[in-house]
């Protein structure tokens, strides 16, 4: 296989402090300033543990979910074991969990299929390709057309060198931000200027080293450092940092008004998660935006790429514009798990549409900042 430039896995951040998803506020618990001695800790997903374990391994393969049991592709059964083995005795009530954990064996490595990825990604137009990603299911790397030519398949394998590469036939792709901006729970608005605003949805109450608090939604449209935040008509923050390019679509807001708190509640269902972690193919996933309110699907990827982003989260849920920013939480045999943001959507000529989102753990890692929540009665 050539020896293309390989990108360093995704690691999970460990000790997340806990946060709220979609933050749902109850107008109550925005202004009694008392219940900022409520903010707790985050929890990690031992699922995310699970797969952030199995990822430090040469043998590692990638990870998906098939009827509720979590199953670990790896080169070597033998050598997985051993781990599976040791994680039993290291990880609180992992022997609970570790009976709805399988081994899968696979010809290839998740480092190498990224590899191939990779290189798709820094070649799309040369290749005709609008969009890639890994199936650990598959052991395979997909390749996303607009059409295929025959003996297409076999050309890209020529080409890049790689004998076990899917070829999905997709119409006219485009990436439509869901731009009008807040709710996750609760709707933000972004004030601009005195004559402009937007408005997108929460995802999470966050917590920098330092000890400030803030929330964090997504980052296209207009807008810079220092821009305000308003919940309703009253101003909660300040944009401390944005970003909408390679594997990340967010805006860090610093809170301003203490008497503003993130909730474990998410959407108007009022779902609770009080942990964090990564997503796995396979997750069953909830969007929550403040135009929506919900909508759900299941995870195609967590490594895609498609209009010039990466590493990002592909999903099978809808979205519109206003739905920006709100949380993605998973639901496993664990509990419900933050793992994201929503950017938007892809949307096929023939209507197909795909959520599109970035991970929390790659946010996190980037900002250094841990997840926090109110846990709100």
């Amino acid at each position: 296989m050539k020896n293309y430039k390989l990108k360093k896995l995704y690691s999970f951040i460990g000790a997340l402090l806990s946060a709220l998803m979609f933050i749902s506020f109850s107008v109550g618990a925005l202004y009694d300033v008392n219940k900022e001695n409520e903010l707790i800790e985050d929890t990690n997903d031992i699922y995310s543990i699970i797969v952030d374990e199995f990822s430090k391994t040469t043998n590692y393969g990638g990870a998906y979910f098939n009827n509720k049991i979590l199953y670990i592709a790896t080169t070597n059964i033998e050598a997985s074991e051993k781990v599976k083995k040791e994680l039993i005795s290291s990880i609180n009530h992992s022997k609970n969990v570790i009976a709805n954990v399988s081994l899968n064996k696979v010809k290839y490595s998740y480092a190498e299929l990224s590899e191939v990825r990779d290189y798709i990604t820094e070649n799309m137009e040369k290749l005709s390709v609008v969009g890639t990603y890994t199936d650990p299911k598959k052991n395979a790397v997909v390749v996303e057309l607009v059409e295929a030519q025959e003996n297409s398949v076999e050309l890209l394998k020529q080409i890049i060198g790689f004998d076990n590469i899917v070829v999905n036939i997709v119409p006219d792709l485009k990436i439509v931000d869901d731009a009008t901006y807040i709710r996750g729970g609760y709707e933000l608005k972004r004030v601009i200027s005195s004559t402009s605003s937007g408005r997108g949805s929460l995802g999470c109450g966050i917590k920098w080293s330092n000890g400030d608090i803030g929330f964090l939604t997504t980052s296209h449209g207009a807008g810079s450092i220092g821009d305000d935040y308003k919940y309703g008509s009253i101003k909660i923050g300040e944009i401390a940092s944005i970003k909408n390019s390679g594997s990340i679509d967010a805006t860090l807001i610093k809170r301003t008004d203490s008497s503003f708190l993130p909730s474990n509640k998410n959407g108007s269902s009022g779902v609770i998660s009080n942990s964090s972690g990564s997503p796995i193919v396979n997750d069953d996933i909830t969007m929550y935006g403040y135009v929506s309110n919900s909508s759900t699907g299941t995870v195609i990827a967590i490594d895609y790429a498609v209009g010039g982003f990466t590493g990002m989260i592909k999903a099978d849920y809808s979205s519109q514009s206003g739905d920006s920013g709100g949380a993605l939480i998973v639901s496993r045999t664990s509990g419900n798990v933050f793992i994201g943001i929503n950017k938007g959507r892809t949307v096929t000529s023939s209507g197909e549409i795909y959520g599109l989102g970035t991970k929390w753990t790659t946010i996190s890692s980037q900002y250094k900042i841990t997840r926090v929540v109110s846990t709100e009665s």
